[in-house]
């Protein structure tokens, strides 16, 4: 006798279903025309930034991840919010939302059928993170308690003792606020997620049986598969075939990766742009002490102030070309690395489609255009660094012992430094730029371009 079959996600256990309370939560809305049910999913990794750090023999690091999100950016929970949207026309929201309640009634995940569901481990730091932090408040509460009792029996003015009690006011609120994220957190990762997989097919299935059609769906995994796109951001009017991907083949036969369309290439474009404009007003606000500082030490050293401004100026112009490259459409249109488990997968010229190969040729060389000119800034700045200190050095060392004495000449010193620091950057510019070019040559020939 052949086995049976693995049972469907949406079939009702005959020992009862899972705890509500460890389900995502399902909001069903109706916007305009479309209804949509929202859900938390499981993501891909879209992004990993390692931090190391230590000396010697002792090495410490810690790995960030970032998970791709069909609503907006990435998100640092492998839990994100997404969508399934359906016309409004046959059906209502109050009856989508009866069928749902109805279809999780005797939900039973597939992973959970011989054995009780449990919570997930994941936001066990999350837990301890938010208890550490309620500590904090309490401790500031505290201490603002004792402040308090201290201050009034003292003979200074009432405006004084509020003003001192303002300091742990502000971290009784950080505390509190960050208690807050930390057990948003924990909560919306107390969901495994297998459960979160399985209900969110239950969730397609219900609304298919509604609808009596495919619903549209945020979710980039589900796009790639060559599933109908969300309805709010792909209308049926506009995209009678639902916006699915269409990925056309390499050069040896296989499957192109699933590049961005213009939609999406839009939506990152302005979410890169925000991100840069962010990071530009902050920086502004960093550099003007930092410039009026400069300004000083120059004119009360007499020292020239071109290092010092290339010094202020070059790191922080490196930061807004790395971010501006997140920005650049051509760029993003062919990204070199795309969602994947457990890391990113990159791309690379044999992995690309033969149609893209054009268009990814020239966006690797626009990002290795943008990576050369982040790198010329922050050769600047290490020469700047480094011409300004020797260039202090020789400035000390010029100074007469007697204020009205005569200098001993230290002036030509400094400007031969800058030279020298100007020719190095000069050369490493030119190198960089050639070495892009010739990067995108050796491209093009072995993509058959050329």
């Amino acid at each position: 006798m052949s086995p049976l079959p693995p049972p469907s996600p949406s079939t009702p256990a005959l020992s009862g279903s899972v705890p509500r309370w460890l389900l995502p939560r399902v909001r069903v809305r109706q916007q305009g025309q479309v209804i949509r049910v929202e859900q938390v999913v499981p993501a891909r990794v879209a992004e990993i930034h390692t931090d190391t750090h230590g000396s010697g023999t002792t090495h410490g690091g810690r790995t960030t991840r970032r998970y791709e999100s069909g609503l907006g950016s990435p998100s640092g929970i492998p839990l994100v919010r997404e969508r399934l949207t359906i016309p409004a026309g046959p059906v209502g929201a109050e009856q989508v939302e009866q069928a749902i309640g109805a279809a999780l009634a005797g939900f039973q995940p597939a992973a959970y059928r011989g054995a009780p569901a449990r919570p997930s481990l994941a936001p066990l730091p999350h837990l301890i993170g938010a208890v550490a932090f309620l500590a904090f408040a309490c401790a500031a509460v505290v201490m603002a308690m004792r402040m308090r009792m201290d201050l009034v029996g003292s003979a200074g003015p009432g405006q004084l003792i509020w003003i001192l009690l303002a300091f742990p006011a502000v971290f009784v609120l950080v505390g509190v606020s960050m208690a807050a994220v930390c057990a948003r957190r924990a909560w919306v990762l107390r969901t495994p997620t297998s459960i979160a997989e399985d209900q969110w097919g239950l969730l397609r299935q219900v609304l298919t049986g509604v609808a009596g059609q495919e619903p549209g769906s945020s979710r980039p995994l589900d796009v790639e598969l060559g599933r109908r796109r969300d309805l709010l951001t792909y209308p049926p009017s506009q995209y009678p075939q639902g916006g699915r991907i269409v990925r056309a083949t390499t050069a040896d036969g296989r499957m192109g990766p699933p590049w961005p369309d213009a939609q999406d290439v839009h939506r990152l474009v302005r979410a890169g742009r925000r991100r840069a404009l962010a990071t530009g007003l902050f920086l502004v606000v960093l550099l003007v002490p930092a410039a009026l500082i400069a300004a000083g030490i120059s004119a009360g050293t007499g020292f020239p102030l071109l290092p010092l401004a290339c010094v202020v100026a070059s790191l922080p112009l490196a930061i807004m070309l790395v971010l501006l490259k997140g920005a650049d459409p051509v760029v993003v249109a062919y990204p070199r690395r795309l969602p994947g488990e457990p890391r990113p997968l990159r791309v690379g010229l044999e992995d690309v489609d033969v149609p893209s190969l054009p268009g990814w040729c020239a966006a690797r060389r626009r990002e290795d255009a943008w990576d050369a000119a982040a790198m010329i800034c922050a050769i600047l700045f290490g020469a700047s660094v480094a011409g300004t200190l020797v260039g202090s050095i020789l400035t000390h060392q010029a100074m007469p012992p007697d204020p009205a004495g005569p200098a001993s000449g230290g002036g030509s010193a400094i400007w031969l430094i800058i030279a020298v620091v100007a020719l190095v950057v000069v050369t490493f510019s030119v190198r960089a730029v050639l070495r892009v070019r010739s990067d995108d040559v050796e491209r093009r020939r072995r993509a058959g371009l050329a």
